[in-house]
């Protein structure tokens, strides 16, 4: 498995002067269905350029339903073409910045891997020019004297409650334990925290760290399949995470 790493310039300070760069999750678009916040999604783009922000995309970025798809819709989204085209357009500004720091693939991609044997998501970033790390990975972020872990998974459970979501992306915590581990595809909002004790083997010494977990929402409205299916409405948007440069320290928000 390839490391992803990349060097974060801090650009930001918060009220003590103590630097840090910022990275949005971001995931769960479905560009292209009838249900996608079209608005919202563009907006987050327009901040994230704006301000700066690093950026990393958790898949399912565009709709992509086929005949075989579950659920109506294949026949409630725009052409696939037109999906591919409308995501590239809407992240180059991104691009242009250099802060898109890696991509993933998702479960609906991956509806045309199946159907075709063409990894779309691996056209979309070969066209982008950002790294792709497939449906997961690892990537290390250095900022300033301070490096920081990531695993970024996109997901493939589909659990319905808030309680039932945080165990999925606790339980690949517990497997790929990271400073800051990723999940998606669940439609949510949420970040846990904890501490794990490592040990310094040059110092012969152990010490506790704290990591975060986070489910990195989702840009569709409410209706068609989640609302015939019954699913618990998750907030939408995408968390971010403030990664300090002079000591190693990450603040969450949503």
């Amino acid at each position: 498995m390839t490391l992803n790493r990349q060097m974060l310039t801090p650009n930001k300070s918060d009220k003590s002067g103590r630097n840090y760069a910022s990275l949005v999750l971001l995931g769960d678009v479905h560009f292209g269905s009838d249900y996608c916040n079209v608005q919202k999604f563009k907006e987050m783009v327009k901040y994230c350029t704006q301000n700066e922000l690093y950026v990393f995309l958790m898949g399912d970025m565009i709709e992509a339903a086929n005949r075989y798809s579950v659920g109506s819709g294949v026949y409630e989204q725009k052409h696939p073409q037109d999906q591919v085209d409308g995501v590239i357009d809407i992240l180059s500004p991104l691009v242009d910045k250099k802060l898109i720091l890696g991509c993933l693939t998702g479960n609906h991609e991956d509806r045309i891997t199946k159907a075709t044997g063409i990894d779309i998501t691996r056209y979309i970033a070969k066209s982008l020019s950002i790294p792709y790390l497939g449906a997961a990975g690892w990537s290390l972020f250095y900022v300033g004297k301070q490096s920081y872990t990531l695993y970024a998974i996109h997901g493939s459970s589909s659990p319905r409650h808030k309680h039932t979501k945080i165990k999925a992306v606790l339980d690949v915590s517990s497997i790929f334990p990271a400073d800051i581990v990723a999940m998606g595809h669940v439609h949510d909002l949420d970040i846990t925290s904890g501490e794990r004790q490592y040990v310094d083997r040059k110092r012969k010494t152990v010490y506790n760290r704290r990591f975060i977990t986070l489910i990195t929402g989702h840009y569709l409205n409410y209706d068609g399949y989640a609302k015939g299916m019954g699913f618990e409405i998750g907030k939408q948007g995408s968390p971010k995470v403030k990664l300090f440069a002079e000591e190693w320290d990450i603040h969450p928000s949503l």
